[in-house]
C-alpha cells in the first residue's frame, strides 16, 4: 500500500546535493585538528616544513662558499689536463686516472701521491703491484 498525504521529512543525509540538514559528526575532524594546532601538539610538523624549506637556501650558498674558498686548480703531473682538488685531499685525473695530492709545483702542476723529490731534481715514485 502506498502511502499519501502529509509531508516526508528526511533526517541526516548531509553532503553535496543530499538536501540535508546540519549533522554535527562532520565537524569532528576539523575539530581535532584546529585543537591540535591551538595546543601545539602539531608544532613540529609545521617546524619541520619551515625547516626542510629553509634549508636549501641557506645551505646551498655556504656550501658554494667553502669549495670556492678551497678549491685549488692545476695541471695532472701525468698527462697535463686541468684538474681540481679540494685543499688537503686527494685528487684523481679524470683523464688517465693519476692520483695527486693538494700541493702544487713548479708551473702550476700537482703533484704525485707518495712522491719524494730528492735534491738531484730525481723523483723517487713507490710503486705497489698486486700480486694474485
Amino acid at each position: 500500500m502506498p502511502r499519501s498525504g502529509g509531508p516526508v521529512l528526511r533526517l541526516g543525509g548531509g553532503g553535496f546535493g543530499g538536501g540535508g540538514g546540519f549533522n554535527p559528526r562532520d565537524l569532528v575532524g576539523p575539530v581535532i585538528f584546529a585543537s591540535l594546532i591551538a595546543s601545539g601538539a602539531l608544532g613540529w610538523l609545521f617546524n619541520g616544513i619551515l625547516f626542510l624549506t629553509l634549508l636549501p637556501l641557506i645551505a646551498g650558498p655556504i656550501f658554494s662558499w667553502y669549495v670556492q674558498a678551497n678549491l685549488v686548480e692545476g695541471a695532472c703531473p701525468e698527462c697535463g689536463s686541468p684538474v681540481q682538488v679540494l685543499k688537503g685531499q686527494r685528487g684523481g685525473c679524470m683523464t688517465c686516472g693519476a692520483t695527486m695530492g693538494s700541493d702544487l709545483g713548479s708551473g702550476n702542476v700537482f703533484l704525485r701521491v707518495d712522491s719524494v723529490q730528492r735534491e738531484d731534481g730525481v723523483v723517487e715514485v713507490e710503486v705497489i703491484t698486486d700480486d694474485y
